[in-house]
């Protein structure tokens, strides 16, 4: 299974939009579908059903616009589902602002988050079983900004399981190094392919179990952009190595 860098994932996404012609609204639509339906898994395994309350914590860029398929799929699916936005919502632009207006027009219940101090509403996670990380992707490097770090603490300070959108939010993509505010997921879902500071220390750590997904970029287009690095599992040795056999005596 081939680990890429967010630049060689850049790299890959803009070949996939710009060479194939594949929308970039396709891919989200295709992304936002994937996470919901790990996250309908991991509410099924909880034995809450359709009774489970799901939080999407959504950013400004793609990330976020993934965020807001994912909460109407789950809405689609049954499930109590309100989006925490990290900033004004008239801030996003492109693909992810097309989710907005359709979250907004399908009633989907949202609010804007302000730091403790900054407003004096209380209790954004009460009510929700589980929370969608979809704040920050893999562009972003660093310790995050106001507001991301604050959101970012206090998501994991509630305690709730997080389901996060192709990286925990905090965390860098390319080395596993995680910000001193960084998600702790139960579930990541990857999006077309794993990057490799899931892989790595401390990253696997926040991470948690590291899922997959297909989103309509070619299967074989890791391979194509010159992409060399792969994780060794069992799947790999037998694709890379084949069959391998001991000399006939």
């Amino acid at each position: 299974m081939e680990l890429v860098t967010s630049g060689e994932m850049r790299a890959i996404d803009a070949s996939a939009i710009e060479e194939i012609g594949i929308p970039q609204e396709a891919l989200m639509e295709n992304a936002g579908r994937a996470v919901a339906e790990e996250a309908k898994r991991f509410a099924d395994a909880a034995g809450k059903g359709a009774g489970f309350g799901w939080l999407i914590l959504a950013g400004k860029g793609n990330n976020g616009g993934d965020g807001l398929v994912c909460a109407r799929h789950l809405r689609d699916m049954g499930y109590r589902v309100a989006v925490l936005y990290a900033e004004p919502p008239e801030r996003m632009r492109g693909a992810a602002a097309l989710q907005r207006d359709i979250a907004s027009r399908l009633g989907i219940p949202a609010r804007v988050y302000a730091p403790p101090g900054q407003c004096a509403a209380e209790g954004w996670f009460e009510g929700f079983d589980g929370l969608i990380d979809a704040l920050l992707g893999t562009g972003s490097a660093g310790e995050p900004r106001a507001p991301y770090a604050a959101l970012i603490d206090a998501a994991v300070e509630s305690g709730l399981p997080v389901v996060a959108v192709d990286i925990p939010s905090g965390l860098n993509a390319d080395t596993g190094e995680a910000a001193k505010a960084c998600i702790r997921a139960k579930i990541t879902v990857a999006l077309a392919y794993a990057k490799r500071g899931l892989h790595q220390h401390p990253g696997a750590e926040y991470a948690g179990e590291v899922v997959v997904r297909p989103i309509g970029i070619p299967a074989d287009a890791a391979e194509r952009a010159g992409v060399r690095t792969y994780l060794l599992n069992a799947e790999s040795l037998r694709t890379k190595l084949g069959l391998r056999f001991p000399p006939a005596s």
